[in-house]
C-alpha cells in the first residue's frame, strides 16, 4: 500500500510539472508568434477631384488594391482598405458633403481610431488628359508624413492603369522609413557580396600572380641550368653535346672529367638512355643528328684491327614531319668519330 501510494504521489508531482511546462511553452509560441505579427498597419484612403462616376469608380479601386498589394507584398506592413468606410464616416460627420477635399488630419484621426498605425491617402487629379496620381503616407499617432510618391500617364486600358497604380504603389513602399531601412539592408548586403567577390577575385590573382611567378623562376632556374631533367628516368641530360666527333675513350674521358652545375659524377649514356633523349628531343635546344651519339654499352668484339667497341645512337629528324623522327643504333669501332652528350643520375 505505501509503494501504490508513494508511485501515486510521485506520478501526481511529475503530471503537475509536465502541465506546468506546457503552459510555459504554449506562452513562449504565444508570445513569439505575436512578435513576428505586429506589423504597422495601413489604412488605404483613395480620393479624386472628379465626380466618381464608373471610371473613376474603377480606377480609384484598382489604385486602392494595388496600394494593398504592394503594402502587404513588403511584408513590412498590413494593408487595409478603407476608402468606403472613411468616406462614409466624413458623410456621417457632414465632413465630405461640405467639400470634395478633405484634411489630412481628419483622415489620420479616423485611422487613428480604427487601430491603423499609418495612413495612405492616395490623389487622383486629372492634367492635360492625363491621371496624375500622388501618394503619401501620414503617421497617424503625430501626422507627419513618412513618404510620398506620385506617377501620371494616359489610361486608355486597364493595362495602362495597373501599370500606373503599380508604379506608384511600389515607389511609395521604397520611401517608406521601412522600405529605406529594407532598401539599406539590401543594399548593405550587396555591398558585402560585392566585397567579398572583389577579395576572393583578388585572392585568385594574387594565387595566379604567384604561379606565375613559379613559372617564370622555373623558367629562369632551367634556363640557367645546364643540363635537363628526364623526371621519369631521374637522368640529368646536358643541354649540349660535351665533345664533337671524338672517339670512344675521349668522349668517355669528357664526361668523366666535367664538372658542369658542380657534379662530378657525369658519365656516358647507355644506348636505351639515348633512347629516351631521343624521345624528349623538344627539351633540347640542341641536339646532334646523323653522326651519332657514344654510349657506354659494349658491343661485340670488332675485327682485330679495329679493337674494341661500343654502340652508338644516330638521331634523324625531319623538321615539319615528326612522324618521319627515328633512330639507328649501330656497333661502332671505339677509334671512329661520334658525338658526345654526358648524363648523370639524381
Amino acid at each position: 500500500m505505501r509503494e501504490k501510494k508513494k508511485f501515486k504521489k510521485k506520478n501526481l508531482k511529475m503530471t503537475k510539472r509536465f502541465s506546468q511546462i506546457s503552459v510555459l511553452l504554449m506562452l513562449m509560441l504565444v508570445i513569439s508568434v505575436s512578435c513576428f505579427a505586429q506589423k504597422p498597419v495601413i489604412a488605404v484612403y483613395v480620393v479624386s477631384e472628379a465626380s466618381d462616376d464608373n471610371e473613376m469608380t474603377a480606377i480609384k479601386k484598382v489604385l486602392e488594391s494595388k496600394l494593398v498589394e504592394a503594402f502587404d507584398n513588403s511584408n513590412l506592413f498590413t494593408a487595409t482598405e478603407r476608402s468606403e468606410a472613411f468616406r462614409s464616416q466624413l458623410t456621417k460627420e457632414k465632413v465630405y458633403q461640405l467639400s470634395g477635399n478633405v484634411q489630412d488630419d481628419q483622415i489620420t484621426r479616423l485611422g487613428r481610431e480604427s487601430g491603423a498605425k499609418y495612413v495612405c491617402i492616395a490623389e487622383i487629379v486629372d492634367v492635360f488628359n492625363e491621371k496624375f496620381v500622388n501618394t503619401r503616407l501620414i503617421e497617424t499617432e503625430s501626422n507627419n508624413i513618412s513618404g510620398t510618391a506620385n506617377s501620371s500617364g494616359s489610361i486608355k486600358s486597364m493595362k495602362d492603369l495597373v501599370s500606373i497604380a503599380s508604379e506608384v504603389s511600389n515607389k511609395l513602399v521604397k520611401a517608406t522609413p521601412q522600405g529605406k531601412e529594407l532598401q539599406r539592408k539590401e543594399e548593405q548586403k550587396q555591398e558585402e557580396a560585392r566585397r567579398k567577390a572583389e577579395q576572393v577575385l583578388a585572392e585568385q590573382r594574387q594565387q595566379q600572380e604567384q604561379i606565375l611567378a613559379e613559372q617564370r623562376r622555373q623558367k629562369e632556374e632551367e634556363e640557367r641550368r645546364l643540363y635537363v631533367t628526364l623526371p621519369y628516368d631521374r637522368l640529368m641530360v646536358r643541354k649540349t653535346d660535351e665533345a664533337d666527333y671524338v672517339n670512344w675513350a675521349t668522349a668517355n674521358a669528357a664526361c668523366k672529367q666535367s664538372r658542369a652545375d658542380g657534379f662530378s659524377d657525369w658519365r656516358l649514356p647507355t644506348r636505351y638512355e639515348l633512347l629516351q633523349i631521343f624521345d624528349q628531343e623538344k627539351k633540347f635546344a640542341k641536339l646532334g643528328g646523323a653522326v651519332g651519339y657514344w654510349s657506354s654499352d659494349i658491343a661485340a668484339a670488332a675485327p682485330p684491327k679495329q679493337g674494341s667497341s661500343h654502340w652508338a645512337v644516330k638521331f634523324f629528324f625531319y623538321g615539319p614531319d615528326p612522324s618521319r623522327n627515328h633512330t639507328d643504333m649501330e656497333m661502332v669501332p671505339d677509334t671512329y668519330g661520334r658525338d658526345c652528350r654526358c648524363v648523370r643520375d639524381y
